[in-house]
């Protein structure tokens, strides 16, 4: 269903693909793209995602990504539409076209649960054995499903409680102040952690005014405590940094081991992974033509890009 708010959505209404793609691809891609439109245009979304994930499949393309992120979120698939949104906001043609597929993401995550670390993973931070999205030095950040999730920093597992509709901020810089740098981590600890929330997008800036507290679920008290960041009045986002610290508050037993994460479990962050020659640059071009309008929905705006000459 769509949000109560103004959205704009828009279809394309040519393929542009690859001249590298290899011409049997080329047509079949072309063929499901087509597909995709009319499903879309008769407002069978689950259909129409089905056609763009097979075209861009066989010819990826910006418009193409953009075009299943609407009509996976048409389809009431948020969190796969979430992902395709933030493909294009990496891939998009142009600034523009990837400042709109931000705003789309940022949009979804009303909806979502969202996840944002600070940490210095040495080869890997996954969350539910899928890498992290970095989104800046240090920071990573990721959107989910509300509820119970397993958290994996290099050789350290975490379970974590997720909620829709709010942002929580873990700080998991120096763990190995606690864990040490090998694979044993205590039976019994306690860490607290100061989270931000945000409710319906919107960043609560007071800091704490107490340590709201509970624990993120081991029967034998393992876990991780939760202060909660209360509302109380625009504070600077600096003091709220400051409150986002982590600290070890009990230890016991610091022989017992930590859960290992493998590469099956939680493989190597590609961020993190050996740097490989770039791939070689396309000469895909677009450009977004805002006179041209489909109705779809609430459509508002069309994608248009270059087509191939041998299409």
């Amino acid at each position: 269903m769509l949000l109560a708010s103004a959205v704009a959505f828009a279809l394309a209404t040519r393929l542009a693909v690859a001249p590298v793609t290899p011409a049997p691809a080329r047509d079949e891609a072309a063929a499901a793209f087509r597909l995709g439109i009319e499903a879309f245009e008769a407002r069978d979304f689950a259909v129409a995602a089905q056609h763009f994930e097979r075209a861009q499949g066989l010819a990826p393309h910006p418009a193409t990504l953009y075009n299943l992120a609407l009509a996976l979120e048409q389809a009431g698939e948020i969190l796969a539409a979430w992902q395709a949104y933030l493909d294009v906001e990496r891939t998009g043609l142009t600034e523009a076209d990837r400042e709109e597929a931000g705003r789309d993401r940022r949009r979804l995550e009303n909806r979502l649960a969202v996840l944002e670390l600070y940490a210095e993973p040495h080869a890997r931070l996954c969350l539910d054995g899928s890498p992290i999205p970095q989104t800046g030095e240090g920071r990573f950040r990721t959107a989910t499903g509300e509820g119970d999730h397993d958290l994996v920093l290099d050789q350290h597992a975490m379970p974590i409680t997720l909620l829709r509709g709010h942002t929580r901020v873990l700080h998991l810089q120096d763990l190995e102040q606690f864990w040490g740098p090998g694979a044993k981590q205590p039976s019994r600890q306690t860490l607290a952690i100061h989270a931000a929330a945000t409710s319906a997008g919107v960043l609560s800036l007071g800091l704490a005014s107490a340590a709201l507290a509970r624990r993120d679920g081991a029967d034998d008290g393992n876990g991780l405590l939760t202060g909660a960041l209360v509302a109380g009045g625009v504070a600077a986002l600096a003091g709220v940094a400051a409150g986002l610290q982590l600290f070890q508050t009990r230890q016991e037993n610091a022989a017992a081991p930590a859960p290992q994460a493998t590469d099956g479990i939680c493989p190597l962050h590609p961020a993190l992974a050996a740097p490989t020659a770039p791939p070689p640059e396309s000469d895909q071009r677009g450009t977004r033509d805002p006179t041209q309008t489909v109705t779809a929905g609430r459509a508002s705006a069309q994608w248009t890009a270059t087509v191939a000459s041998d299409l």
